[in-house]
């Protein structure tokens, strides 16, 4: 029974491989076809942008050139004949020669009709509005500025020199910058001499604390008007304060005459009681260096005064220390630094110089530290004054 099976089964097997070969040569065969019509479809793509481009460049032919179109035709027309006979054979050029004596046929009509019922060429492209010729830029002053026709090489030409007359004229601009330049350079000197206002009057004395403004130039602020703002302050200018490197702060001791902006300060003696050479090479604060107090400064004048004896027992200052007075309000913390004030006045006023600040405090005690101390440099601010004076 085995065997006869097998000799049965055997003849199936033939047909199903013979129906898989037709299936892979029909898959085959389509994508052969497939692949044709793609390469058809790329090569009608290809030409039909080569037609587009060869209609545009005739186009644009047509526009540039001056010449009449039978003219352009009857030149060109052997050109393209043998053109044809070495491209396409003997069957394409009669097509090629035909196709030129239609063209020439068509030019002579043209001719012989009328220029006003002549159709004005198109742009370009088909469809994109009429071109209008260029004007010539090298005929404008002979001929009025009336655009004439040339081949591209003339054009070509011309792009040339109209890019060289551009360099021309870029370097003449430059030349006439330097030339501008160096004439104001030359002439700033006079100009400053020009602006430079008159002065008029007597040299007077004149000293006061320095206030820079971010302009550059300053004013002399005196103690008798608490170093506010008025009228008849020193000007000072800022040559004068490059001349001596002036600092904000600095007292200044000079001479002063009447200028355009009222007293005007035109020499300097004195900066800080020292002379202006020394005072410019002193450090500024910033770059100075905090040490240790080695030295007591003691605060006892009279057996009756016990604020200043028990400072000296309990809390010894030295120069150079600071220090903190903390209490609660109505405790006399003023008039402790009242007693510490002129202890100093009494014991060290050749030694040390002293210099006393109040912000914002009563007006009255502002007015006793001023009584008590005459001719100290004191710097105050009461609280019935603006916000600005506090700063």
């Amino acid at each position: 029974m085995s065997d006869s099976t097998d000799q049965e089964a055997l003849p199936a097997s033939p047909p199903i491989e013979a129906g898989a070969a037709e299936k892979s040569a029909r898959k085959t065969a389509a994508k052969k076809a497939a692949k044709k019509a793609a390469k058809k479809a790329a090569k009608k793509a290809v030409a039909k942008k080569a037609a587009k481009k060869a209609a545009a460049k005739t186009a644009a032919t047509a526009v540039m050139d001056p010449l009449p179109e039978h003219a352009v035709e009857t030149e060109l027309a052997p050109e393209r004949i043998e053109d044809a006979v070495t491209a396409t054979g003997p069957s394409h050029s009669e097509h090629a020669v035909d196709t030129t004596h239609a063209r020439e046929i068509q030019s002579i009509d043209e001719t012989s009709v009328a220029p006003d019922q002549r159709t004005k060429p198109f742009g370009r492209v088909p469809g994109g509005g009429p071109v209008t010729p260029r004007n010539n830029r090298e005929s404008e002053p002979q001929t009025g500025g009336q655009a004439v026709g040339m081949h591209p090489a003339q054009h070509n030409q011309s792009r040339e020199s109209r890019s060289k007359r551009r360099r021309e004229n870029r370097k003449k601009r430059a030349q006439e910058r330097t030339i501008g330049q160096r004439a104001e350079q030359t002439a700033e000197p006079p100009r400053q001499a020009e602006r430079q206002s008159p002065l008029s009057g007597e040299k007077a004395a004149c000293n006061g604390m320095l206030e820079l403004a971010p302009k550059g130039f300053g004013f002399l602020r005196v103690q008798e008007k608490g170093y506010e703002q008025a009228r008849d302050d020193i000007f000072v200018t800022p040559e004068i304060i490059r001349k001596y490197h002036l600092r904000v702060g600095q007292w200044i001791h000079g001479f002063s005459q009447n200028g355009p902006r009222g007293p005007q300060i035109v020499e300097v003696s004195a900066i800080n009681d020292l002379p202006p050479e020394d005072a410019a090479k002193l450090p500024h604060f910033d770059e100075l260096k905090a040490i240790n107090p080695d030295k007591r400064i003691s605060f006892e004048t009279s057996p009756e005064r016990f604020t200043t004896r028990v400072l000296d027992i309990m809390a010894p200052v030295g120069r150079g220390q600071r220090g903190l007075i903390v209490s609660p309000p109505r405790s006399g913390k003023t008039t402790l630094l009242l007693h510490i004030a002129e202890a100093i006045r009494e014991r060290y006023d050749e030694t040390l110089h002293l210099m006393v600040l109040l912000v914002d405090e009563r007006p009255e005690e502002v007015t006793e530290f001023r009584r008590a101390l005459p001719g100290a440099e004191i710097y105050a601010s009461s609280n019935d004054e603006g916000a600005r004076n506090h700063c």
